[in-house]
């Protein structure tokens, strides 16, 4: 296991505290935590990523219905550009609205029609993050067990908890404008 690069413990990795701000599997895209392979860290607790993601994903079903996939992003997206790069990418992988039952199953699926949904949703945590005044501090480790290897991208904050506080309000302001 990886050594933290902010105090040299290798328990803060191994125990999800102090530092460790999100642990991704990048072994297998889209599966994880909100499809990105979050399985830890401070970030593992915030729910507004998910509400936030939900809400981008549905806009995007709603702008899909009414306009095709070349429809502009609604005003709230328009106006964080950090969302419209992941706005854009979704559906960009074989998306058709005309197979899903209703609006909700759609905003549901959309992430599976999505070539590098983990990638597109790690890129907007990092941008969102460093508008919340992250440094970027990130490791790569590996498991080497056969059959199961993994590969993984930690990221790294001096407080790990009030950093994910911080980007879960951030989340919630830019909701109230959804």
């Amino acid at each position: 296991m990886t050594k933290c690069p902010i105090c040299g413990s290798r328990k803060c990795a191994d125990t999800s505290t102090k530092h460790l701000l999100a642990s991704f599997d990048l072994t297998f895209d889209g599966q994880g935590l909100h499809g990105a392979g979050m399985g830890g860290g401070a970030l593992y607790g915030v729910r507004e990523i998910g509400d936030l993601l939900g809400a981008i994903q549905m806009a995007r079903v709603l702008t899909w219905k009414s306009g095709g996939p070349s429809a502009p992003a609604p005003p709230w997206i328009k106006a964080r550009p950090e969302l419209t790069d992941y706005f854009k990418a979704l559906g960009n992988d074989g998306f058709d609205l005309k197979d899903y039952q209703d609006l909700q199953e759609a905003a549901d699926f959309i992430p599976g029609c999505t070539a590098s949904h983990g990638n597109e949703v790690r890129s907007l945590l990092q941008t969102l993050l460093i508008d919340c005044g992250w440094d970027d501090i990130t490791s790569e480790d590996e498991d080497d067990v056969p059959l199961a290897a993994s590969a993984y991208s930690l990221w790294w904050d001096e407080d790990a908890e009030g950093r994910a506080f911080v980007l879960g309000e951030q989340i919630r302001a830019t909701l109230k404008t959804a």
